[in-house]
């Protein structure tokens, strides 16, 4: 059921280590605000630097969600992922007690670009986001007795989901304070306590192992665990797309670049026009790179110019993709 109009007070909590926050988050929380003074929505936005222990810094802002009445939702949202601000209105609009948005993890996964290649599936608008894995489990047919994942209105219930983009009623917070009150912790970290929260410091977001499976959980699908053991939901919004921003290391060969070229000249060429070692056109395939190259190299590559440079012929063969005229 969706929330009616109310005073909404949303508490955006964003642990950034090192101080640093990117420009994408940057964005997107200054358009959040924008949006939220638009339709009445108080939103305040707290980071804190420099915090090594990310389990540390997660129950410190659910320490003020409790302590400060006023606040109706906490809203994690991790300083490298950015978003469009409609989602969080419709996230807050969805009136679900735990909410968020899915994710790409920080890397490719190359066999499903493979998967997608052969199944001729290579649209830009496709193939990238299809090529990533997210920070989400979906429920499975274990956890429903069927084959069908719950969704309404474009939301899916999911067994688990991270906390960089998460939003979670305090009403959730106040729930679970009262189940898990073994975690009340004394907090010594200075700074921490001096909001009013001395006595909400409870340890949520600490990691577990699963008694079941024996699955080490991190900090935020430790929260689910102990969320779904209190019979309460999780749910995503598949409508919400997010970017998530990082380093990417790329591993380069120009020279494997441009290796498909020189396999179709070599394989289309005439015996007479390269200069290849008889045991080498007998076997084709023990032709190192090398010899390939070198071989393309020795051959006429472009009209009316039987003597050509070296240099030149590499170059015709580098801007081939281009058909770059040769001076």
């Amino acid at each position: 059921m969706s929330e009616e109009k109310q005073n909404f007070h949303i508490l955006l909590a964003t642990p950034c280590y090192g101080g640093q926050l990117l420009r994408g988050y940057h964005q997107s929380t200054l358009a959040l605000q924008r949006l939220c003074d638009s339709q009445g929505i108080k939103l305040d936005i707290l980071t804190i630097g420099n915090e090594s222990l990310i389990t540390r810094a997660r129950n410190f802002y659910v320490s003020l969600v409790l302590a400060k009445k006023e606040y109706t939702h906490l809203f994690f949202v991790d300083a490298d992922v950015s978003f469009n601000p409609l989602n969080v209105i419709r996230m807050l609009m969805s009136g679900k007690d735990v909410v968020g948005g899915c994710y790409p993890k920080k890397g490719i996964n190359w066999d499903k670009i493979y998967e997608l290649v052969k199944e001729g599936k290579v649209e830009k608008e496709f193939i990238e986001p299809a090529s990533y894995d997210y920070a989400v489990n979906v429920i499975t047919e274990n956890d429903t007795g069927n084959n069908k994942i719950p969704i309404q209105n474009g939301f899916m219930k999911v067994a688990y989901a991270a906390t960089g983009f998460l939003m979670i009623k305090r009403e959730v917070l106040e729930k679970m304070a009262r189940e898990f009150s073994n975690l009340k912790y004394v907090n010594d970290v200075g700074g921490y306590d001096s909001h009013g929260n001395k006595d909400y410091f409870y340890a949520l977001f600490d990691c577990i192992i699963d008694p079941q499976s024996k699955r080490y959980l991190s900090e935020d699908y430790a929260f689910c665990k102990r969320w779904l053991g209190m019979k309460g939901e999780i749910w995503i919004d598949l409508s919400c797309n997010l970017t998530h921003d990082g380093t990417y290391s790329f591993k380069g060969s120009y020279l494997k670049s441009i290796e498909h070229g020189i396999k179709t000249d070599i394989e289309n060429s005439k015996p007479t026009e390269v200069s290849i070692p008889k045991s080498i056109r007998e076997n084709k395939s023990e032709v190192s790179m090398e010899d390939k190259l070198r071989a393309l190299l020795a051959k006429p590559t472009l009209e009316n110019k039987s003597e050509i440079s070296m240099e030149d012929k590499l170059r015709a063969l580098l801007v081939k993709d281009t058909k770059a005229k040769i001076i």
